[in-house]
């Protein structure tokens, strides 16, 4: 995990079709150094984007439930109180 390294590549054709050329030039400076997780800036921005939007989907349903939690309760505190 600490030793870690990230390269970004610019490209104006399939981001996919360079990872044979990636992974021949690092092969060609250090033979050592392992090449993994190639991916697409889109696959990068929607892994990290999927944990916040599980989130917010959660706080959402949880703010939707109390809304529904207190119109219930507000409703039986009216009814009680003109049935009485």
């Amino acid at each position: 995990m600490g030793n870690e390294m990230i390269f970004v590549v610019r490209s104006s054709s399939d981001p996919l079709a360079l990872s044979a050329v990636v992974r021949r030039v690092f092969r060609e400076i250090d033979q050592e150094v392992p090449v993994s997780e190639i991916r697409t800036m889109d696959e990068v921005i929607s892994h990290w984007v999927a944990t916040r939007r599980f989130v917010m989907i959660l706080v959402g349903l949880f703010a939707a439930a109390a809304v529904l939690l207190s119109v219930v309760g507000m409703y039986g505190i009216i009814s009680f109180t003109v049935n009485s």
